[in-house]
C-alpha cells in the first residue's frame, strides 16, 4: 500500500513538472479586451494632420513590469505608432509632429496614459502558489507560467481648421499575456507594449472614422 501511494506521488510529481515544463518555456497567448482590426478608409479625411502627443508623468505608472519604460518614451514610440496608423490607414495623406504641419490643417491631440500595475490580491495569489510550488512539489522556478495585464489610454481631441474642437474622448485598451519565465528576455516587455500601442492607435482611428466631422472647416 505504501509502495503504491510513493508511486502514485512519483507519477503525480512527474505529470505536474511537464505541465509546467510546457507552460512555463513558451508563450502562452495574448488576450486583449477588445481588439480592433486594421482599418483602411476609402477616402481621406484630411490631407494634412498634426499630432500633439503628450504623456504626463503622473499618468504613467509602470507597474513592477514597466520600470524601465519611462513616460517620455512612452509618449515618443505611441507618437511614431499612431503616426505610422493613421497613414496606414487613410485617415491623413501625410502626419507630422508638433509645429511640422502647414498652416491651415487640422491638429489631433493626444494625452496618453498607461496603467501596468498588478492588483494586491493578484501578488498575495502568486505568493502562495510560488510557496507550494517551489517548497512543496520541487517545481523549479524556470518552470512557471505568469499572467500579466496592461491598461493603455488616450485622450483624442481634433482641432479643426477652423479653430473648433471636439469633447476630449477617451479610448484604451486592455490586454492579458501569459509568459513562461524561462521565455521572458530583453524584447518581452517592448513587443507586449507594441501590441498595446497599436491595437489603441486602432481604436483612435476608428473613433476619427465615426466623426469624421471633426475635420470640417467650416463646423
Amino acid at each position: 500500500m505504501t509502495s503504491s501511494l510513493r508511486h502514485l506521488a512519483q507519477v503525480s510529481l512527474i505529470l505536474c513538472l511537464s505541465v509546467m515544463l510546457l507552460v512555463g518555456c513558451s508563450t502562452v497567448g495574448v488576450r486583449f479586451e477588445d481588439r480592433t482590426e486594421a482599418i483602411r478608409l476609402e477616402a481621406s479625411l484630411i490631407d494634412r494632420l498634426q499630432i500633439s502627443m503628450d504623456a504626463p508623468a503622473d499618468s504613467f505608472m509602470p507597474g513592477p513590469f514597466y520600470i524601465w519604460y519611462d513616460h517620455l518614451k512612452y509618449g515618443q514610440v505611441f507618437e511614431t505608432t499612431l503616426s505610422q496608423t493613421l497613414i496606414a490607414s487613410n485617415v491623413a495623406r501625410t502626419v507630422g509632429g508638433k509645429g511640422e504641419t502647414a498652416k491651415g490643417g487640422s491638429e489631433l491631440r493626444v494625452v496618453a496614459s498607461f496603467d501596468g500595475t498588478v492588483p494586491a490580491y493578484k501578488w498575495v495569489g502568486r505568493i502562495a502558489y510560488g510557496v507550494f510550488s517551489a517548497f512543496l512539489l520541487f517545481i523549479p522556478y524556470a518552470f512557471y507560467s505568469e499572467t500579466n495585464e496592461a491598461r493603455l489610454m488616450a485622450d483624442i481631441v481634433v482641432v479643426a481648421p477652423s479653430g473648433k474642437m471636439n469633447v476630449p474622448v477617451r479610448v484604451h485598451t486592455e490586454l492579458e499575456f501569459d509568459l513562461g519565465v524561462s521565455t521572458v528576455g530583453a524584447d518581452t516587455w517592448p513587443s507586449m507594449m507594441a501590441l498595446g500601442m497599436e491595437d489603441l492607435s486602432r481604436k483612435i482611428v476608428l473613433e476619427l472614422k465615426r466623426h469624421p466631422h471633426w475635420f470640417d472647416a467650416t463646423r
